[in-house]
This record gives structure tokens, C-alpha cells and sequence, in this order.
């Protein structure tokens, strides 16, 4: 479940993540949580990433914990939940959501700090970097099947590896690399 907290002036949305029951899940929001504007269930799908984002050990990286967790909320508020439960029909749709986001985010990230020169040129290039990659993740997913599917976790730091080679062997270059990204 989602909890969305209206925001205090000049700010965004907050939100929390709680495992609860759906019979007690109502009752303890109301006594815990009085200031909450909305609480959304989430589908079984998304209980990877939401274990993670609850244990808080998502790569020791503050940034990252937020980034995923404003896009479960967002996500949450737009879609609804049956919307999410169409959405993320399996916990690898949902953990592939999530890992997409990140790289996104790390694209804007990299090349907003490029050169103005530069920016256009390696955006071209970012996107075929992305196609690759997604190309090279799949074989290995396929080459892989026999041993089950990688905790949300340990697919987000290796997705995220493996994308980071292979914008740098595009790009000829090392672009900024985030402390995430390791």
C-alpha cells in the first residue's frame, strides 16, 4: 500500500510505503497516519520493489531509494490499482519498469552534463545504447533461465552495470557515472 500525504507549500507529494493487511490496513491509516490524503493498494507484482524500498537497502543510496519511491507513488496515484494490477501482469514486468526508470533518469543525468556541443550528438546515441543493451539483457536473460530471476535489487545493480558499458563503449567515452551505478 501507498500512503500520498498532501505536501506542505513550495514542495512534492510525499510518500510511504506499509505492508499492512487489507482488514487492519483502513483502520491503522486513520490512527497512524491522520494527515494522509490517500492510500492505494498495490498488486503482488510490485512486492519486489516495494521489499526493498520498505527495507530500505536499495543500493545504500538515498537518491535511488526516493527516485523509485516518488515512482511507485505517482504511479500508484495515476494508475489506481486495478490500473497497476493491468499494468504489471508479473513481478519481472514491474522490476523492468522500475530498472527503466532508473536508466532514464541516469540518461537525463548524463547528458544534461555534457557540453551543449555535445548533447544532441549523444542523445542519438544514448538511444542506441538503450537498444542495445535491452537486446544484450534479454540473451542473457534467456542463457540465464534455468537459474530463476535476480532479486529487484541485484537486477537493478547489474541492469544498471551493464548499461553503463555499453553508453561507454557508444560513446567513446566515460560518462559521468553515479555512485549507483558501481
Amino acid at each position: 500500500m501507498v500512503v500520498v500525504f498532501s505536501p506542505p507549500p513550495f514542495d512534492t507529494k510525499n510518500y510511504q510505503v506499509l505492508c499492512l493487511s487489507k482488514e487492519s490496513g483502513i483502520i491503522l491509516i486513520q490512527h497512524w497516519y491522520p494527515g494522509a490524503v490517500n492510500a492505494i493498494w498495490l498488486p503482488p507484482s510490485m512486492d519486489a520493489v516495494v521489499q526493498i524500498i520498505k527495507q530500505g537497502t536499495l543500493a545504500n543510496t538515498l537518491f535511488l531509494h526516493h527516485l523509485i519511491l516518488n515512482a511507485i507513488g505517482e504511479l500508484a496515484e495515476t494508475e489506481g490499482c486495478a490500473g497497476l494490477i493491468t499494468k504489471f501482469a508479473s513481478e519481472g514486468e514491474a522490476s523492468d519498469y522500475f530498472i527503466d526508470k532508473v536508466i532514464d533518469t541516469y540518461l537525463v543525468t548524463a547528458i544534461h552534463d555534457l557540453k551543449r556541443t555535445q548533447r544532441e550528438k549523444k542523445k542519438a546515441l544514448a538511444v542506441l545504447a538503450k537498444e542495445n543493451w535491452i537486446i544484450k539483457r534479454n540473451e542473457r536473460r534467456r542463457a540465464e533461465l534455468y537459474l530463476g530471476r535476480l532479486k529487484f535489487d541485484e537486477e537493478l545493480k547489474r541492469s544498471c552495470s551493464e548499461f553503463y558499458s555499453s553508453l561507454k563503449s557508444i560513446w567513446g567515452f566515460s560518462p559521468v557515472k553515479l555512485h549507483y551505478m558501481k
